[in-house]
């Protein structure tokens, strides 16, 4: 069962202005949008960070009873100059869990472009075991403050389980619905990293 967060207008603000200062670090480098796709552009990287600070206040919600706990929200750092294992980290009893990496995509997206990942970013996401993330969000109309976590894998599993698939770019794409595990048992799966 899908877990939708409504964000606040402050929320959705910070969300445009950090994105805005992603695409500014990456055009201003002479490149033509920012990460592994050259053509995302401002509205593209608000959808993905909408879903990074999703992550981050659904994970804050689930451990805010675990003693010696806490979100780490690696994605605040544009620069990522710490070399950061993911986008989201969680500790729990001083122990780091597996990285997260989120990937976001806009509502209308969902059904055509659902759980893919280029192989390049794959690899990268396989090679330090880490769990990703699947959102949809939207940067305008009724639904623009509504961020919806429709579930998570293993990186793994896409690798294992995935085709191929181009679209605009290759990628590997877990095409099976029961694959995908339920935002519900995220939390668990973390812990037992």
């Amino acid at each position: 069962m899908d877990v939708t967060i409504t964000l606040s207008d402050d929320q959705i603000q910070w969300c445009w202005s950090h994105a805005r200062a992603i695409v500014e670090l990456y055009d201003g480098h002479g490149s033509k949008g920012s990460g592994m796709y050259s053509h995302n552009k401002v509205g593209s990287n608000v959808v993905g960070v909408k879903g990074e600070l999703v992550t981050a206040l659904y994970l804050e919600e689930e451990i805010k009873n675990l003693n010696g706990s806490r979100v780490i929200r690696y994605y605040e750092d544009i620069k990522r100059s710490a070399n950061h294992p993911g986008d989201v980290g969680l500790e729990v009893s001083n122990k780091l869990c597996l990285p997260i990496e989120v990937k976001g995509l806009r509502y209308h997206q969902w059904e055509k472009f659902k759980r893919m990942i280029p192989p390049r970013q794959l690899k990268k996401y396989a090679n330090k075991n880490a769990i990703v993330v699947w959102t949809v969000a939207d940067t305008q109309g009724d639904n623009k403050s509504e961020v919806i976590i429709k579930g998570w894998n293993y990186a793994k599993e896409v690798q294992e389980q995935g085709i191929y698939r181009k679209t605009i770019c290759d990628n590997i794409w877990l095409e099976d619905d029961d694959a995908m595990h339920p935002p519900s048992t995220l939390l668990a799966a973390l812990q037992t990293s």
